[in-house]
């Protein structure tokens, strides 16, 4: 849990949600869907910076989640839901790259691939990876 705090503490934004409040969050939906925390935890945070109202083209919520996935517009913008659909999409997907750009996306844009994966790799946690 410390290790998330710590990662939200450094790398979000001034309109993050607490880490106190979100770190346990992610340490359950990480836990239900069967994917590692502190990935989790560098994803929201390049996706959002743990901003609850992050919008991007069409992306939503903490996670940048669309409506490709067929969420209602609540869902997009309620961070507990759109954390526990990020972690559910994230744990189907079968790879970050895939989780970034979709299943298609992954083999059509290698360069956008690399430079999310690379992103995702410079969030370090102190003393750790």
């Amino acid at each position: 849990m410390q290790a998330i705090i710590s990662l939200l503490m450094a790398f979000s934004g001034p309109k993050a949600i607490p880490p106190q409040q979100l770190a346990p969050a992610i340490i359950k939906e990480a836990k239900a869907n069967h994917v590692d925390p502190i990935l989790l935890t560098k994803i929201i945070l390049v996706e959002s910076k743990a901003n609850r109202n992050a919008r991007f083209n069409h992306d939503h919520g903490i996670m940048q989640i669309n409506e490709v996935h067929k969420l209602s517009g609540l869902c997009l913008y309620n961070w507990q839901c759109n954390l526990h659909e990020g972690a559910r999409i994230l744990a189907q997907s079968g790879s970050i790259c895939a989780y970034h750009l979709g299943k298609r996306g992954e083999k059509k844009y290698p360069k956008e691939c690399l430079t999310y994966l690379e992103k995702i790799d410079s969030i370090k946690v102190i003393g750790g990876n």
